[in-house]
C-alpha cells in the first residue's frame, strides 16, 4: 500500500473526491472514472500519447480504488496522511544556535527567551532524535535551533 506520493491527497485526487467521502461515493467516482479512463475506450479517437497517458491515469485510479476501497488498507492510509500533516514544518521565526542558550545540566534541557516572557526548551533526548523546531511553552512562536550531534565513534 506504500505510495510515494508528492500530494499527500494523492489518492482521493484521482478519484476526484475527498477524505470525507463515503465508501459508495468513492465507488460511484471509481467507476465513473474507470470507464472513462479504460484503455479500451475511445482508442480511435484519440492520439498515441492521449491513449497512453489515459491508460497511465487508469492504472493510478485502480491503484487509488485498491487503497481506498479496502476499510483498513484506507484507515491505514488515512493514518499516514494525518501523521504528515502534523509532522510538517512550523513556521520559524527565528534561528538560534545552540550555544546562544542557556544548559541547565540538572536536567539536561537548553533554554532561550522568547519575546513574550516564555521560553523555548529542548533536551538532549530531543537533539538525540533530530528535533530542531521548538515552540515557546507560553506564545505560538516557534524558533529552528542550530546544532551537530557529536559521533560516539
Amino acid at each position: 500500500m506504500a505510495s510515494n506520493s508528492d500530494h499527500p491527497d494523492e489518492y482521493y485526487t484521482i478519484l476526484e473526491s475527498n477524505r470525507s467521502a463515503t465508501y459508495a461515493e468513492l465507488k460511484r467516482q471509481y467507476q465513473k472514472l474507470i470507464m472513462k479512463y479504460h484503455p479500451d475506450k475511445n482508442t480511435c479517437k484519440v492520439s498515441s500519447e492521449e491513449q497512453e497517458n489515459s491508460t497511465e491515469h487508469f492504472v493510478k485510479i485502480d491503484k487509488a480504488w485498491k487503497v481506498l476501497g479496502d476499510r483498513d488498507a484506507r484507515k491505514e492510509y488515512d493514518a499516514r496522511l494525518f501523521e504528515m500533516e502534523m509532522s510538517q514544518k512550523l513556521p520559524v521565526n527565528s534561528e538560534v544556535d545552540l550555544d546562544d542558550m542557556e544548559h541547565d545540566e540538572v536536567t539536561g534541557c537548553y533554554s532561550y527567551q522568547c519575546r513574550c516572557g516564555g521560553e523555548f526548551v529542548i533536551g538532549d533526548e530531543d537533539m538525540t532524535e533530530g528535533v530542531e523546531v521548538v515552540s515557546c511553552n507560553v506564545c505560538t512562536l516557534c524558533i529552528s535551533v542550530l546544532y551537530q550531534l557529536e559521533d560516539e565513534s
